[in-house]
């Protein structure tokens, strides 16, 4: 067997059984094939063989090699048989593109910095409304509350604004993209990787093979490679891992076009591992289409992200919309009923908003390879974590630099076809925004780096202020408290006030009724969500229970942001995606003690202190109160099944699955 290219050198290599004769050459930059790394061990060339143990790439032929030989030959590209990892690096006659670290230490508006003009004006005359109601007698509490309520105020409208432009263009069509034709015509090689950090190894491959299967049955199969780029560290996932790499290469059909490497040493993370990938095989494929352990898209999205890309020669990321898929809890099944229902018009919004300067989500895109490389080379923050170091949310910063570097970021928001699933649990959602938290928070630092452009620095502000509503708006709830207690209820909350906070909650719940009425203008949407009336009985019970929950996100960011902010610095562990029924109260009674600790304790200080105020605080307290049995309940499978037994909470996923959905799940329960 030919090894594709080997190192700058143009040798190409044919295994055998005898092993490595002297004749290796010194530059040999790792073992495609296992029995090749094993054989090392007897070869003469020791420096060889430290270097292969430090790469240590796995890879399996399908069949033994017959005999060794060292041939001089041009470079020219070699198909690799199947299970061989194709060539590390770049031929002689190719320059190999290397990551450089981009310096990151002032720069013309754009559409989307002129969007938030009138947004401010608005909100400034929201808050000037606001403190002519609470400043009778110029008392500190009145500027720290206006000043609050100004924060919250403009971040809520920013939301209802992105709402009503994907509502309104959807309505009209405005700015469409129009579906490039697919017309069999060859398209670039493109890779497809999936990192890996210590998953579920039968979630993983079922996708992979899903994915697989799916471009098998199009006329674009030739053109994609599969790569599971895997940083696991536990020897029972890795050995597993290798394992089920071996059944699935032996398919005729695509199994030499899945390949699988795992690193030994973690540099960088994810990032990290998606620049050595890129480093080492980047220069054999135009574009990357990044997924994560969790994700699984259609062949007619890849192929329609790529064929715009195509189409576009000026775009450097394309971002298709995600759609949650396969929760069974009844948390995880609330939260796909909202990205089924509300995340079209966000993300329509979001396209109409953003133009060229959209975002990247780490996943679920397709990314021109070459830019990529040149550009988004990530460099390490100053100082110590939380602050400093590696950057968590690295997606946001490779937008900002692709951006910088002159290239395009947009959002597919007309995509169908793109999945991941949702946290099983709120404690598994929690855990993984205190990981995206402290990465937001990073953001702040880069800020006003050099050569930036506007929406890249509206976009690092927006991700952090995300998590830091959640203590403004418990700072905003106390110094409403405070300022009852200071002077009298009826001058704190007097009318002109409550009609701002009434307009508040009107702004935060009417994208909820713009993605309804589009649904309910949809008569095939319609029927996969199981009907009108189970629709409008689903959107009241989404609505009714993230009221309930959302005082213990907040109460639970808000830890987030104060530990943060202390030093304390996440770690790197797997995401948990099984929903596990078992030991759900304990689990809720283990975590949450504190929160109904404090609702009882709010609620007590409530009706001693400002008597007036319970029955306003009545849902933030009461649902601290009640804390435990409401995530206990939320993250059992079986509220969930009966939820879905009664016609609430339905998605298309789950009534209209598509096919690669049904094949990943009978993968995955066969594994």
């Amino acid at each position: 067997m030919r090894d594709a290219s080997c190192a700058r050198s143009g040798c190409s290599f044919e295994a055998d059984r005898v092993g490595f004769s002297k004749a290796v050459h010194s530059q040999v930059k790792f073992a495609q094939e296992r029995k090749v790394f094993m054989r090392l061990q007897s070869a003469d060339d020791t420096g060889a063989i430290r270097h292969a143990r430090r790469s240590r790439v796995h890879a399996y032929p399908q069949s033994p090699s017959s005999h060794i030989r060292t041939v001089q030959t041009p470079a020219r590209k070699v198909r690799p048989e199947p299970g061989a990892l194709p060539g590390e690096y770049a031929p002689p006659d190719r320059e190999r593109r290397s990551f450089v670290e981009q310096p990151l230490s002032t720069p013309s508006p754009s559409r989307g910095v002129l969007l938030l003009l009138p947004i401010a004006a608005i909100t400034a005359l929201a808050a000037r409304s606001f403190y002519h109601g609470v400043s009778a007698d110029g008392s500190w509490l009145a500027y720290v509350w206006t000043g609050l309520f100004a924060v919250l105020f403009g971040w809520i409208l920013f939301g209802f604004a992105k709402a009503t432009f994907g509502f309104f263009a959807r309505v009209t069509r405005t700015g469409a993209s129009e579906d490039v034709t697919d017309d069999g015509s060859a398209l670039p090689k493109t890779a497809i990787a999936m990192p890996i950090y210590n998953e579920d190894p039968c979630r993983v491959f079922a996708a992979i093979e899903s994915m697989a299967e799916s471009l098998e049955n199009t006329v674009h199969g030739e053109s994609f490679e599969l790569f599971i780029l895997s940083d696991t560290q536990r020897p029972d996932v890795h050995a597993r891992e290798e394992e089920l790499y071996q059944e699935i290469r032996r398919n005729p059909a695509y199994g030499g076009r899945i390949f699988y490497r795992r690193r030994i040493k973690n540099l960088r993370r994810k990032a990290g591992n998606i620049a050595d990938f890129c480093e080492r095989w980047g220069h054999r494929y135009t574009y990357l289409a990044v997924v994560d352990a969790d994700s699984v898209l259609t062949a007619h999205a890849l192929v329609a992200l790529v064929r715009r890309m195509e189409r576009e020669p000026k775009l450097g990321i394309l971002q298709a919309p995600n759609t949650l898929a396969g929760g069974a809890s009844l948390f995880a099944r609330l939260q796909q009923f909202a990205s089924s229902v509300y995340g079209p018009v966000f993300a329509t919004g979001q396209r109409i908003w953003c133009g060229a300067d959209d975002n990247y989500y780490g996943h679920n895109a397709v990314i021109r390879m070459a830019p990529f490389i040149e550009h988004c080379g990530l460099p390490e923050l100053p100082g110590k974590p939380p602050f400093g170091g590696e950057i968590l949310s690295h997606d946001f910063v490779e937008a900002a630099l692709m951006r910088r570097g002159g290239w395009e970021v947009r959002m597919a928001d007309d995509l169908d076809g793109s999945f991941e699933e949702a946290p099983p649990t709120l404690s598994d959602f929690l855990d993984r925004d205190r990981r995206w938290c402290q990465g937001n928070l990073q953001h702040l630092r880069l800020l006003f780096a050099n050569g930036l452009r506007p929406m890249s620095r509206v976009h690092f502000a927006s991700g952090a202020l995300s998590y830091l509503a959640a203590p403004l708006w418990l700072l905003f709830l106390v110094t409403g408290i405070a300022m009852s207690e200071a002077h009298s209820y009826a001058y704190a909350w007097a009318g002109q006030n409550r009609s701002l906070l009434a307009l508040s909650l009107c702004l935060l719940f009417i994208p909820k009724i713009y993605g309804l009425l589009l649904l309910l203008g949809n008569p095939r949407r319609v029927d996969a969500h199981g009907g009108a009336l189970c629709a409008i009985a689903s959107v009241l019970f989404e609505t009714g229970v993230s009221i309930v929950m959302a005082p213990i996100m907040m109460l639970a960011h808000t830890q987030h942001i104060v530990g943060i902010i202390s030093g304390r610095a996440v770690g790197w562990k797997p995401q948990q995606r099984e929903t596990q029924s078992e030991g759900a109260w304990r689990h809720a009674w283990r975590r949450y003690w504190r929160a109904t600790l404090l609702g009882i304790a709010a609620s007590v200080a409530l009706w001693f202190l400002t008597p007036s105020l319970v029955w306003w605080m009545l849902p933030v307290v009461g649902s601290l109160v009640f804390a435990i049995p409401l995530v206990a309940l939320s993250n059992q499978p079986r509220w969930g099944g009966r939820a879905r037994n009664a016609g609430l909470l339905l998605v298309p996923t789950e009534t209209e699955p598509p096919r690669v959905l049904r094949r990943f799940t009978r993968i995955r329960t066969a594994a």
